[in-house]
């Protein structure tokens, strides 16, 4: 079994927010995960770790701006990837 789990945190813009979230990252066996984040927000994210041996828990904290240049919908995606074979494993992406 592979996923992650919450899939998505659903969060409004605030100005300075400072919050904490976890997500666990599920696989099979011992696989090496490499973490990443990727999307607008990218830049006011931390993650506790950048590898996973095998499922395990990463805590992102994120703070955001004052204010941001533009509107809508702008996401931040934390995610992993098999770290031995990147470009035939596997991708497994939580979403904020």
């Amino acid at each position: 079994m592979i996923g992650v789990s919450p899939g998505v945190y659903d969060i409004k813009f605030q100005p300075s927010l400072k919050q904490d979230f976890r997500f666990e990252f599920l696989t099979d066996g011992d696989t090496s995960l490499e973490i990443f984040i990727d999307g607008y927000f990218a830049p006011y994210a931390k993650l506790s770790t950048k590898h996973l041996k095998g499922s395990g828990y990463v805590d992102v904290s994120l703070s955001l701006p004052e204010d941001v240049d533009v509107g809508g919908v702008n996401g931040l995606v934390i995610g992993a990837r098999q770290e031995n074979n990147p470009q035939e494993g596997f991708v497994l992406v939580g979403e904020m």
